[in-house]
């Protein structure tokens, strides 16, 4: 930008070295008509108005000093090369995160290394992890008045009880009594910060099912974002731009996907799978409209590949082999990444025995075919490995992708061999960064094991997941999963599976309406953190009768997220309704054992229609005794 070198004039400290970030409780008022209250975020948020805001509000001496990353973002200077000591090369700023990151660093970086040089830090200042964060904490004595009230109460009122409701009324923008002062003025007690404010590798996974109310409770936290198609559903293009959120496409199987229709199929990369046949101008389209419908967003820079191809090979199932891989991605994938100027992200893998097979294979068939006169396969054009991983213990990630001698590196590494004359397939790999694409704590194993599914039941639920990801489970899982991502050098973004799904399980950051964080949503937003509040919400009523229950005070009439407790040696099936309403089936997945067993219950999460404001009676079975039903220990209705 033309005017940054005024801007850093006004702070002269920030033109030494730009190790800054916004304050996430800094609000100001804008200048234009009456004037409206906020943050940093907003001088960005508009990416056309962003060019006349910065150098209108960033020349104000107290917005620049709380929004310094935002009017001087903390990032590499564009082209900046300097000379490497021991060998006089000339290199860029990605000479610091190809590999030995922490090495590089510490030797040009920071004052105590070797070959430290000032400029060299200022220059790649993100490159060398330069870019620290203001504390996220509430405002020293700040007190707002309730609006049914009128009662002055501090930030503690949002910690006190009642939190989810009263964060929904007050802190985000849906809500009933929203105040973007309160907001500000109470960030933490909001939860509307993290430990490290906005991530750079944490992202979400937006099915078309999930709400905008959903996914503004991760504003200002994630930086990514894809939902297993092209292009944005509905309202999340414009939610992506308006929170500087990037949105990654992705081929996940031989078609595309049609615009139209949620899941409905375009065309096929192969007669076999359906017709009519994909051109590469369909693909390179899809992916152009893609690009050009973010012009006012974060640009769209890296395109992922398919989804799971290892889990239901044929000729039972209906996966691509590697060969059939290889052959779309040459012919189609890879051509149209390169027309449209996308960075490839490889199809998925993860540590089993299958999956590492699986993408040795492919990456075999794909460099079989480098000097193919019609289709060459460039396995190069992969800068990035996709995982998949459903295991929150520090251990297994240090143990499994920590780097060179990690068990998934070197697996991979043994299954290449020399391939093809290949000698470089070691470097090949560790210059990769890794994208964990899937991941949350549900398919924990009781010895961590990639040749076996030895589970270990019951699978943890959202308050038990809550705990692996919070640091609240030390003694077995360390700090978590996530913290220990963020610190990794080799995993460059990781998003959890999943914002909310109609599956009946546990790995929902949010309830079907988005109001409410799931005790997993709390742990997303602060993991490490252990004084996150892991419970289940709402009052728990335990279950003496298997088939009648009756919940009162329920403030509304509507849909309800219901939690249940429950134990089932197998998978049942229960049919549920609510005040003799419509009949709704559920499938709870089995929990292990029963209780005269040594089980122990596990708590899922289903919706139920048809409450009434008051007293409401749930009957499972719709009033006729089931055998086969699982054994409900309590519920609580999510309020």
């Amino acid at each position: 930008m033309l005017f940054t070198a005024a801007i850093i004039a006004l702070v002269p400290a920030l033109a030494k070295a730009q190790i800054c970030a916004d304050d996430a409780a800094f609000t100001f008022v804008t200048t234009y008509t009456t004037g409206v209250t906020v943050n940093c975020a907003w001088l960005t948020k508009n990416k056309i108005q962003a060019e006349i805001r910065i150098p209108q509000y960033c020349s104000e001496p107290s917005i620049m000093e709380a929004c310094c990353n935002t009017c001087i973002p903390c990032e590499d200077t564009n082209g900046f090369t300097f000379e490497l000591d021991y060998s006089g090369n000339s290199v860029g700023c990605d000479f610091f995160t190809k590999k030995k990151t922490e090495e590089r660093t510490g030797d040009y970086c920071v004052e105590s290394g070797s070959f430290f040089d000032a400029e060299i830090a200022a220059g790649c200042i993100a490159s060398c992890g330069l870019c620290s964060p203001i504390p996220c904490e509430d405002t020293n004595g700040f007190t707002f008045e309730l609006a049914y009230s009128g009662n002055s109460v501090g930030c503690d009122f949002f910690t006190q009880k009642k939190t989810e409701a009263r964060t929904g009324d007050y802190c985000v923008e849906s809500g009933s009594f929203f105040d973007a002062e309160i907001a500000a003025g109470c960030v933490a007690s909001c939860g509307l910060c993290s430990p490290t404010g906005r991530s750079r590798k944490k992202g979400l996974i937006i099915g078309f099912q999930s709400s905008q109310h959903a996914v503004n409770h991760f504003n200002g936290s994630v930086s990514w974002f894809y939902n297993y198609q092209h292009t944005p559903f509905d309202w999340q293009g414009t939610w992506a731009d308006d929170n500087d959120v990037e949105f990654i496409p992705m081929i996940p199987g031989p078609w595309l996907w049609d615009e139209s229709g949620i899941f409905k199929k375009k065309c096929f990369f192969d007669e076999k799978w359906g017709s009519p046949l994909c051109t590469l101008k369909d693909v390179t389209d899809v992916l152009q409209d893609a690009k050009d419908m973010r012009i006012n967003g974060v640009e769209i820079k890296r395109l992922m590949g398919f989804n799971e191809m290892y889990n239901n090979p044929p000729p039972v199932g209906n996966d691509l082999t590697p060969k059939e891989a290889a052959l779309y991605w040459r012919r189609l994938v890879q051509p149209a990444a390169i027309a449209t100027g996308l960075e490839l992200v490889s199809p998925t893998l993860n540590t089993s025995n299958k999956a590492v097979t699986w993408f040795a294979d492919f990456l075999k068939e794909c460099y079989d075919e480098r000097n193919n006169s019609l289709y060459p396969c460039n396995i190069e054009l992969i800068k990035m490995f996709a995982v998949h991983q459903y295991d929150c213990r520090e251990s297994i990630w240090n143990d499994w992708y920590g780097g060179d001698n990690s068990e998934m590196i070197t697996r991979l590494i043994a299954k290449l061999g020399d391939f093809g004359g290949k000698k470089n397939w070691t470097e090949y790999i560790l210059d990769r960064k890794l994208w964990v694409t899937e991941t949350n704590c549900y398919w924990e194993e009781v010895i961590p094991n990639p040749e076996s599914d030895a589970f270990s039941y019951p699978h943890p639920d959202s308050k038990g997941q809550c705990l692996r990801i919070t640091g609240q489970m030390e003694a077995t899982h360390g700090r978590g999963s996530l913290v220990k991502m963020e610190e990794m050098e080799n995993i460059e973004r990781y998003s959890l599976w999943t914002s909310w799904n109609p599956q009946i399980k546990p790995n929902y950051l949010v309830d079907k309406s988005g109001k409410h964080l799931t005790p997993l949503g709390r742990a997303y937003l602060n993991p490490g953190d252990k004084s996150v509040d892991c419970e289940f919400s709402g009052t728990r009523i335990y279950v003496d009768d298997a088939e009648h229950v009756t919940l009162e005070d329920v403030p509304s009439d509507g849909d309800y997220s219901v939690n249940v407790a429950y134990l089932a040696a197998t998978t049942r099936t229960v049919a549920v309704s609510v005040n003799d309403g419509a009949v709704n089936n559920f499938t709870f997945a089995n929990s292990g054992h029963w209780c005269y067993q040594g089980g122990k219950s596990t708590v899922l999460p289903i919706e139920l229609q048809g409450f009434v404001a008051g007293t409401n009676y749930i009957t499972f079975g719709t009033g006729t005794l089931n055998e086969k039903h699982p054994m409900i220990e309590w519920m609580s209705v999510v309020v």
